[in-house]
């Protein structure tokens, strides 16, 4: 994974972004998520029992247990989910849509420890460009293979491995 993107390519990405710590006080402005009274399922795959996830094509339940839900809960309304629950649905619905691009500010925010590393694990496994933004230093070290360091001034310097290879040559 890298965290630059090649400028010619740029035109064609598709970007995701998500803002998992605007996340926490509901899932307004969230898309399908805003509607409480929507099943889980609903809100990944409105209409349809599947949901494409790259070239696989996976039962919604079965997606949702990916994401820690067991499948009884795939027919809850959404307003009955935890903070932390809720920080999942919204990774499953990140996750569920084609992308070769994430934003991600501050993502770890407000995150259990399970939610977390599945997190690591999603971000590990992306083939696309990651832009992230964290305080976090070890999700950083586990899951960046550059970094974009803003040394003041206007002044930004790329280094290649992750966070502990950038502290080791500043």
């Amino acid at each position: 994974m890298s965290i630059l993107a090649d400028p010619a390519t740029l035109a064609i990405l598709i970007v995701a972004v998500v803002l998992l710590g605007m996340a926490k006080g509901g899932l307004a402005g969230a898309g399908a998520l805003a509607t409480p009274l929507a099943a889980l399922a609903d809100t990944i795959s409105p209409g349809s029992e599947f949901v494409q996830i790259g070239n696989e094509r996976k039962h919604v339940i079965s997606y949702l247990e990916d994401f820690l839900f067991p499948p009884q809960r795939a027919r809850s309304p959404v307003k009955s989910l935890s903070g932390g629950e809720r920080n999942r649905l919204l990774l499953a619905r990140l996750f569920a849509n084609p992308a070769n691009v994430l934003v991600l500010d501050e993502p770890t925010n407000d995150l259990d420890i399970e939610t977390l590393e599945l997190l690591e694990s999603l971000l590990q496994e992306f083939e696309g460009t990651l832009f992230l933004v964290s305080h976090d230093r070890a999700f950083l070290e586990n899951t960046v293979t550059q970094v974009i360091a803003f040394e003041g001034n206007g002044v930004l310097t790329e280094f290649g491995g992750g966070y502990d290879d950038w502290r080791r040559f500043t």
